[in-house]
């Protein structure tokens, strides 16, 4: 894959995922709708079994901003290639657990497989991958305020440059390269 370069005055930022209430969708959303002109957003969330009332709670909260969007999920076999059409993958995984601080979430990988620049929050691995490689921005924090300064230092000509940084990265983070680490 390469990066897809859009040339529009606005970002779209992609999160796919479960809907818990441990993954800050509502501050994503809230800080997102405050630049409705500079992002878009999609949440592409499950709606069935016990993600359903919680997909309902966020999907009810999204309707309330024109810019921000809930999908159905896709296959696994089919989310990098749905995520391609983005510019920015967002997740802001808070600090409320060991397996939070010392999470590496496969989405970041799916995001930089799908070139994609990053907006995460400032959890020791995952801020420690994405400076090393320069594919995002690392917010302060996990509150809307915090997303909102991120998203108010993004530039256009940054998604390029993230995107950029993503493709090189993708050829050093993907299963073959870790497959082979691992049975090493």
């Amino acid at each position: 894959l390469v990066p897809i370069f859009r040339h529009t005055q606005q970002i779209k930022l992609i999160y796919h995922g479960r809907a818990s209430e441990h993954r800050n969708l509502e501050n994503i959303i809230r800080a997102v709708s405050q630049f409705p002109k500079k992002y878009s957003l999609d949440l592409m969330v499950g709606t069935k079994g016990t993600d359903y009332t919680r997909t309902k709670h966020i999907r009810e909260l999204a309707a309330t901003y024109a810019n921000v969007n809930i999908l159905e999920q896709v296959p696994y076999d089919q989310i990098i290639k749905q995520l391609q059409s983005y510019d920015m993958g967002i997740h802001l995984l808070p600090d409320t657990c060991f397996n939070h601080r010392h999470a590496l979430p496969n989405k970041i990988f799916e995001y930089i497989q799908a070139r994609l620049g990053l907006i995460v929050t400032p959890l020791p691995e995952i801020c420690k991958l994405v400076e090393s490689h320069g594919v995002g921005v690392v917010t302060d924090g996990e509150t809307a305020d915090d997303c909102i300064v991120a998203l108010e230092r993004i530039q256009l000509e940054d998604v390029s440059r993230y995107k950029e940084a993503s493709h090189k990265a993708s050829l050093i983070l993907n299963a073959e390269i870790s497959h082979e680490k691992l049975v090493n």
